[in-house]
């Protein structure tokens, strides 16, 4: 027996989302809701991490109302998730693979990282293959223009908040 998991969709999770605000009584504005479950990766325990993040920066603020998406973006912040939620070790892992411009082993990746091997190819590499930003190959891993896209992107964001 073969049983495939598949991702949530943005809009499952934002009905995730809304049913553990209602569950612990705090409002939550859309926006926070949809920034929230854009950077989701498709898992509600990620989600619900940085739901619980955001709750904790608007926790720590003097203002009182809902949850707004300035508590998700600086809870991002102080998770180190970069626009899509991809966490700092894969947003290292897509750096590695753009410096090295060659096709990168697994076991070359790992050591980098300082991970296991079998860690970063069930843990890391799941969503990043997802979104087509990395590729596997016979010769290992390459970054696809797809993820060098998200690189320049991420890079011209950084570069426009500081």
């Amino acid at each position: 027996m073969t049983l495939r998991f598949a991702f949530y969709t943005t809009a499952e999770l934002e009905e995730v989302l809304r049913q553990r605000a209602q569950q612990v009584g705090v409002a939550v504005d859309e926006d926070a809701v949809a920034a929230i479950a854009s950077r989701g990766k498709g898992t509600p325990r990620l989600a619900l991490h940085l739901f619980q993040a955001a709750r904790r920066v608007a926790a720590s603020t003097a203002e009182r109302g809902p949850l707004h998406a300035a508590h998700v973006e600086r809870a991002c912040e102080l998770e180190g998730l970069d626009n899509i939620g991809l966490n700092t070790t894969e947003q290292a892992y897509l750096r590695l693979l753009a410096t090295a411009g060659k096709p990168v082993p697994p076991n070359v990746v790992a050591a980098q990282l300082g991970l296991p091997a079998a860690t970063v190819a069930r843990v890391t590499e799941s969503f990043l293959l997802q979104m087509g930003f990395v590729e596997r190959g016979k010769r290992g891993r390459e970054l696809t223009a797809a993820g060098r896209e998200h690189l320049d992107r991420a890079r011209a964001i950084t570069s426009a908040v500081e």
